[in-house]
C-alpha cells in the first residue's frame, strides 16, 4: 500500500483484510514527508478464491488517496528461484 498519510487509513485495509478472511502474519509501515508505505504479509489459507479477495482489496485504491496491490506469495518464490 502507498499513499497520502491520514488518520485511520491503516485501520481502513485492516479492517477490510479481517472482514475478507485474511490474517495479518507481517507488516511494516514507513511515513515519510506526509505519505506512507506499508507492506503486509497475509495468510490466505481461510479465502476460498485468491482473485475475488485481490479485486476487493484493491477496491480501496478508487476511494481513497491510496492504492493498494496485491501479490501472490508464488510471484516472489518464482522470482528468487535461480
Amino acid at each position: 500500500v502507498v499513499g497520502r498519510n491520514r488518520a485511520f487509513v491503516l485501520a481502513e485495509i485492516t479492517t477490510r483484510l479481517g472482514e475478507l478472511q485474511g490474517n495479518i502474519l507481517d507488516i511494516s509501515q514507513k511515513i515519510v514527508g506526509g505519505y506512507f508505505s506499508a507492506i503486509l504479509v497475509v495468510d490466505l489459507s481461510q479465502i476460498e478464491r485468491f482473485g475475488p479477495f485481490k479485486a476487493e482489496l484493491e477496491a480501496l485504491s478508487s476511494q481513497g488517496d491510496y492504492r493498494v496491490v496485491v501479490q501472490h506469495a508464488r510471484i516472489f518464490q518464482a522470482m528468487h528461484r535461480v
